[in-house]
């Protein structure tokens, strides 16, 4: 069945909570009341809410980190807080949203397999005036097209095996990358443009030791990396985040992945279980648990390496979660060293595991872990990362 129409089953269900499609192409979430619209997003639109509201009124970057911080230290929805506070009206947020989630369901609509999901969630109740027929958003979707034609940029021309490979990927994927690196080990041997090193070494090193690929990821870039012969690993430093996925198709049709050896202990009980003093929050991690069976393993982390929470299902060692978890925290502080925008999430393929983490509200040191059957596609993994992400409030709503 067509992604479509399985989304449309659950809001004729009248269901409340999050469908999921994840293709090689793109990755679409929908958010539904009682079979209404909430919010939809999808990877090739990214804040396309926010992006609509600051072209079309005079909202201004100050006043949208003020209201940003107060709605996730409160837990509120940001269009609704917008218009409480004056800076908007309620049309402008309407129309935003039908902006953003008509453009969503277009993606959707053009997809004719994938991977899905349905998570049951229970919101706050959104106003009804934010909230959407899909039946009048699909007859509008048509008119919501992506822009996504990028000039190309000539990149600094080169020579010898090694240059040719970084240039096939260069062109590839020409005005989407900022830099394109090859590394033997530790040692950069080739690089287009030519100039300083980007790639720190530890995230150098943690796909020349274990990892197949290792992305890192923010609302304004990302950074990926693959390993592609013996000791050799190739990156692209993207310049916007909405690219990543097709950076991704790039590089595996270009390095081949190894078959990942399937998550043993997915889909079975949690054993090992150390909750948080919070009971609220232990109940909506294990519910979350329960609707994601190929989850091996959900870890959050605090400052000094303290376990503020940990799920692990039968034949999953704890410790060694905990230890891939912190070596993978130090791989994102890393990469976000010297950067304005710091990146938010991160993902490593191990030989059995997708390792996925993500910064949360929690506390500013604060991480949370997923490790997800290697064999379930990347996209569902940071589909699942997402959900758990909204559920500890790592961002304040966008959804309205």
């Amino acid at each position: 069945m067509m992604p479509l129409k399985q989304m449309i089953g659950a809001v004729e269900r009248e269901a409340t909570g999050e469908f999921i499609c994840v293709t090689s192409l793109a990755e679409v979430h929908v958010y539904m009341q009682s079979g209404r619209i909430a919010w939809a997003t999808d990877s090739t639109h990214s804040l396309a809410f926010v992006k609509h509201l600051k072209c079309t009124t005079r909202l201004d970057d100050a006043t949208l980190r003020d209201v940003f911080r107060d709605c996730r230290r409160e837990r509120l929805p940001l269009g609704e807080t917008l218009v409480n506070r004056g800076v908007v009206s309620w049309d402008d947020v309407r129309t935003a949203l039908w902006h953003q989630i008509a453009g969503a369901l277009s993606v959707l609509s053009t997809l004719e397999d994938g991977e899905t999901a349905f998570i049951d969630r229970t919101y706050n109740v959104y106003d009804q005036r934010l909230t959407f027929s899909v039946h009048e958003l699909l007859a509008a979707s048509a008119a919501a097209a992506a822009d996504d034609a990028p000039s190309p940029r000539a990149l600094t021309p080169i020579d010898s095996e090694e240059a040719a490979l970084v240039a096939r990927v260069a062109r590839q994927l020409r005005s989407r990358v900022a830099a394109v690196e090859l590394f033997d080990g530790n040692q950069l041997v080739e690089a287009a443009p030519v100039a300083k090193q980007r790639t720190p070494p530890l995230l150098v090193q943690t796909i020349t030791e274990r990892a197949h690929l290792l992305a890192a990821r923010g609302s304004y870039g990302a950074v990926v990396g693959i390993r592609s012969s013996g000791q050799r690993s190739l990156w692209c430093h993207l310049l916007s985040d909405d690219d990543y996925i097709i950076t991704v198709g790039t590089l595996a049709s270009i390095v081949d992945l190894p078959q990942p050896s399937g998550g043993s202990g997915t889909s079975s009980p949690l054993t090992d279980i150390v909750a948080p003093s919070d009971a609220r929050l232990d109940r909506e991690l294990q519910s979350f648990l329960r609707n994601a069976d190929e989850v091996a393993a959900l870890l959050i982390v605090g400052e000094d390496d303290e376990v503020i929470a940990s799920y692990t299902r039968e034949a999953v060692d704890p410790r060694d979660c905990m230890e891939l978890a912190v070596r993978r925290r130090n791989c994102l502080a890393v990469a976000s060293a010297g950067r304005a925008d710091a990146f938010a999430r991160i993902a490593t393929r191990e030989e059995t595991f997708w390792i996925l983490g993500t910064r949360t509200g929690l506390s500013a040191k604060t991480t949370a872990w997923l490790f997800v059957d290697g064999r379930l596609s990347q996209g569902m993994g940071w589909a699942y990362l997402a959900a758990l992400a909204r559920l500890l409030n790592v961002q304040p709503r966008e959804d309205k």
